[in-house]
């Protein structure tokens, strides 16, 4: 993607001009984060690097912005948000104080800024070195519960970090619906061309968790794949991680 925006330019100046917008959002979010107790990350203790001076709650029609409060600024968010994503909501709008730091006349609106201060929100919430390293070696979904928890994320934004930095495929349904993915699995699909895939997720919308080998074909891997998956509560949703099983695939080349 290039990013050609007033708001990614001002990033990249803020940034010390790298060379692509992976290392300018961690050299920002970071100058920013540095020294401040993670995880959870302290958001009040960055907000008051960017002059936020409060967080307060209204009903709104959407999840919040970043307004003026005298020479400095305050966070509103909609009151009937969850725990976790108001804390999303609120590192995305610190990540607009971070981009009005760089002078007057900052960008207030745009497909790209928002892109920005999500990517930018993603990187003050789950840094990531601090994140890789908390995985640790084997990635479950007990693990990414457990990591969901430690930073006081969303179980769907702390599987998609997951996927983001160790290349697999992570995906929610809400029955049978694939509502959220990322990787090989996008928001919408049907498994039309996967009989025992929609079976699975069948089995998950009816509360039962489990794990198997399944064969699949993508862009990124064709072969087998760790298929694991949790129902999350009793309403038909489910969560679900794929990850290629590169050493079963080369053990079967091998027979």
């Amino acid at each position: 993607m290039n990013w050609r925006s007033a708001a990614a330019r001002r990033l990249f100046r803020l940034a010390g001009n790298p060379s692509n917008i992976h290392d300018a959002i961690l050299i920002a979010a970071n100058s920013f984060r540095d020294g401040v107790p993670c995880p959870p990350t302290d958001l009040e203790a960055i907000g008051r690097r960017v002059n936020i001076r409060a967080v307060d709650l209204e009903i709104l029609p959407f999840s919040g912005e970043l307004r003026r409060d005298g020479d400095g600024f305050k966070i509103v968010c909609s009151k009937h948000l969850s725990p976790t994503r108001r804390r999303f909501t609120i590192a995305h709008e610190i990540g607009h104080a971070i981009l009005e730091t760089t002078g007057p006349r900052c960008p207030r609106f745009g497909g790209e800024l928002e892109r920005i201060c999500n990517l930018l929100a993603t990187e003050l919430l789950m840094p990531e070195t601090l994140f890789v390293q908390r995985v640790g070696k084997d990635l479950t979904l007990q693990r990414i519960f457990e990591l969901a928890n430690l930073f006081s994320t969303s179980l769907s934004s702390t599987a998609i970090r997951c996927a983001e930095l160790l290349g697999i495929s992570t995906f929610g349904t809400d029955g049978r619906i694939v509502s959220w993915g990322y990787g090989i699995v996008k928001k919408g699909s049907t498994f039309s061309w996967d009989e025992e895939m929609r079976r699975t997720i069948e089995r998950a919308s009816n509360g039962q968790a489990g794990q198997e080998s399944v064969y699949l074909r993508s862009r990124t891997w064709t072969g087998e794949w760790l298929l694991e998956w949790a129902p999350l509560g009793r309403d038909g949703k489910a969560i679900f991680l794929l990850q290629p099983n590169r050493l079963a695939t080369q053990i079967q080349a091998h027979r």
